[in-house]
């Protein structure tokens, strides 16, 4: 009985980690997610898509951002050309990821854990000298979300440039990644 009913609880456990998994009906990728892609103009695009956005709009006269909202909360920006062509895509939330399960705004401390992150040094630059990469995803996390055991990490690569392996420790709890950021 006590081994029928462990089966029961591990094929339940694994019913509901599939079910989990499928119900994110779009996957966060470099060039957007659905049919927000970079390149397409936002003019074109659905007044809706079911799930990603129920509505639109175009603010800002001078920074041209077209927002996407589903159920009153902001999903997905777009920064546009002045002509309307999507020039980068970000999104805001825990429900729409990376397919290694990245999203912005996630703490830094739990992206750290994820598989397949590539890290890079660039010393010449002014900011995000340290850059994350997931699933061709551009990954950033601010230098003073580091701890001070991270920043000495940070600041050793900056020296020698080459990557160091982080860990959850190396960021402060305050600390969250930002996905396909202009910088």
């Amino acid at each position: 009985m006590k081994k029928l009913l462990s089966t029961l609880l591990v094929a339940v456990a694994v019913l509901f980690a599939q079910c989990g998994a499928s119900a994110q009906k779009f996957v966060l990728e470099p060039d957007g997610v659905g049919p927000i892609r970079v390149g397409v103009n936002a003019n074109t695009l659905p007044e809706s898509v079911a799930g990603l956005y129920d509505s639109r709009q175009l603010l800002d006269e001078y920074y041209y951002n077209c927002y996407f909202n589903l159920g009153g909360d902001v999903k997905v920006i777009a920064n546009l050309s002045e002509d309307g062509e999507i020039l980068y895509v970000r999104t805001s939330g825990s429900d729409i990821r990376s397919k290694s399960g990245a999203y912005d705004p996630m703490p830094a401390r739990e992206f750290i854990l994820l598989s397949g992150i590539k890290t890079s040094v660039f010393p010449e630059r002014d900011y995000f000298q340290i850059h994350f990469e997931i699933d061709g995803l551009d990954v950033l996390i601010d230098y003073y979300n580091f701890s001070a055991e991270g920043q000495k990490k940070y600041d050793a690569a900056l020296n020698t440039g080459v990557a160091p392996k982080f860990v959850p420790s190396d960021f402060t709890p305050e600390a969250y990644i930002m996905i396909n950021r202009e910088y």
